[in-house]
């Protein structure tokens, strides 16, 4: 998944390191809110697939969906080497 592609890379052994990670998370979750948004404001206007789209839609947005945690998550679970007014809560 893309996620991996882009949270992955990270480590995290500076505060400055956290503060660039947590832009990242924070630009991405901008985005896929606006990508909701439009999905919203489309159904909506009754803007919606082709029915022989959705089996493919459904699959790629529940694989997303799935890969989300694993992918998205910080780079490590412990954030070594970082005081604790580094790590996000």
């Amino acid at each position: 998944m893309a996620g991996q592609q882009v949270f992955r890379p990270f480590t995290l052994a500076t505060g400055d390191d956290v503060q660039r990670y947590l832009a990242l998370v924070s630009d991405f979750t901008r985005t896929v809110q606006a990508a909701r948004a439009k999905l919203a404001g489309q159904d909506e206007r009754g803007i919606g697939l082709p029915r022989p789209a959705l089996p493919g839609f459904l699959a790629n947005v529940r694989a997303h969906r799935a890969a989300a945690p694993e992918s998205c998550g910080p780079p490590s679970p412990a954030w070594p080497g970082l005081a604790p007014r580094h790590v996000p809560r």
